[in-house]
């Protein structure tokens, strides 16, 4: 079996092979779609205002409260704003370069729940006299009115919030307050300590192996594993590699460096490695914790004169006989996720049909089984209507007792077309 993920385009290889990198939406451009991607919020909102709910009003202007770190996070489209202002009201000629985005008290608020350091709620119809902004801050726009930024708050008081936008001649505020609110044990030091508790044992580094309760990694010169033992038995077929491909479709070989590493704690090792290709240098950091975890920071710096990359992507590939399950989370599908075979001799479908309730189907295929075929991609998740994602943050395949779970929060940072389904499962 093979798991592998793209930075764009798609990969082969024999076995399982499951494949990570289709986005269709509904008459977006790719630059549409790009800053869809990169703001991260769901653009397939109602036209009308007069239909549309808080939370589909919100999405179109969408705004982030980071309490913590006192910050405010936007993402502001002036096309979509201008939709948002009454019939009436002043609008901006033209583009605008730059929104300015203030924090007001919410003089008038719905009922907020004080067990949450954070709470938004449907901004109210009237507001009373909001006094003066606490904070403001510019999000400059590029030529189509788009940006997305951050802006640096004081620690604001418990209380109720609301944004309010300015740009151009307009102005508009958010359809959503936020609360904050402070309690006793923010910013206390618990579960900060590197303590390894039963049944964990500490981990660790003999040279490129680091071994965990139950199971033993080996790393190599990509950051990648060439070994997975987990329970006494091998997961990997081959080794996990990073490929990559020129514009003719040439393949671009790696050459990896030393590994170097050791146990920084009882609960965490860190192996560091570097490799170089045509494309440049890779620095690798591979950070590995007392229940297994490893989290994989790679640095790619280019090459004085880089060959150009038409697709990167890693190729996972795992015993059949380690991994005849799978369980594949995707965006926004809570309760609607496949788990269950791997399918020989079909595909894992993704069905919403009035007439019956949505699914997950395998399909089978038709006519004589090639030698290697894809069972999955991760453009086959739960979705609803026109709003398609190309990324599934979670993939997972194994067996009852052991398996290779790949997981990443978000697809932003990825340079991808947008369309092209980032993960494949093959046979």
């Amino acid at each position: 079996m093979f798991l592998n993920r793209f930075f764009s385009g798609a990969a082969f290889c024999a076995g399982i092979l499951a494949c990570f990198s289709a986005y269709a939406a509904e008459k977006l451009t790719d630059d549409d779609i790009k800053w869809r991607e990169k703001v991260g919020f769901n653009p397939q909102v109602h036209a009308s205002v007069e239909n549309s709910s808080d939370s589909e009003v919100f999405s179109r202007v969408p705004f982030a409260y980071y309490p913590y770190s006192n910050e405010l996070e936007v993402a502001f489209d002036v096309e979509a704003a201008n939709k948002l202002l009454p019939a009436d009201a002043t609008k901006p000629a033209g583009i605008p370069d730059k929104v300015k985005v203030s924090i007001f008290p919410a003089a008038i608020g719905s009922e907020l729940r004080e067990k949450y350091l954070v709470y938004y709620a449907p901004a109210p119809k009237v507001q009373a006299d909001p006094g003066k902004a606490v904070a403001s801050g510019e999000i400059a726009l590029d030529a189509k009115g788009r940006g997305h930024g951050v802006i640096r708050l004081p620690d604001l008081p418990s209380g109720n919030y609301r944004v309010e936008y300015d740009f151009g001649a307009a102005k508009l505020a958010a359809s959503k307050t936020f609360r904050r609110s402070h309690f006793e044990w923010e910013g206390c030091t618990y579960g900060t300590e590197h303590k390894v508790y039963a049944p964990f044992t500490p981990v660790a580094v003999d040279g490129a192996k680091v071994s965990v309760v139950d199971r033993t990694y080996t790393v190599n010169g990509l950051g990648l594993f060439d070994s997975v033992v987990s329970k006494g038995r091998e997961l990997l077929a081959e080794p996990m590699r990073l490929l990559a491909e020129d514009q003719d479709g040439k393949r671009i070989e790696w050459k990896a460096g030393k590994i170097s590493g050791k146990a920084l704690y009882p609960d965490l090792a860190v192996l560091k490695s570097s490799a170089s290709s045509a494309i440049g240098s890779l620095e690798s950091e591979v950070s590995i914790e007392e229940d297994g975890c490893a989290k994989i920071k790679w640095t790619l710096s280019p090459a004085s004169k880089p060959v150009p990359v038409k697709r990167m992507w890693i190729e996972i590939a795992l015993k059949d006989s380690e991994a005849p399950l799978c369980h594949l989370v995707g965006m926004n599908s809570m309760r609607h996720n496949y788990a269950g075979t791997v399918p020989r001799g079909g595909k894992i479908t993704w069905f919403n049909q009035p007439w019956r309730p949505a699914r997950f189907e395998v399909q089978p295929f038709e006519g004589e089984l090639p030698a290697s075929y894809q069972v999955w991609e991760s453009s086959n998740q739960m979705h609803w209507g026109s709003q398609k994602w190309n990324f599934t943050p979670y993939v997972w395949l194994g067996a009852e007792e052991r398996g290779l779970a790949w997981f990443g929060d978000h697809i932003q940072g990825y340079s991808t077309d947008g369309k092209t389904s980032l993960q494949r499962i093959f046979i």
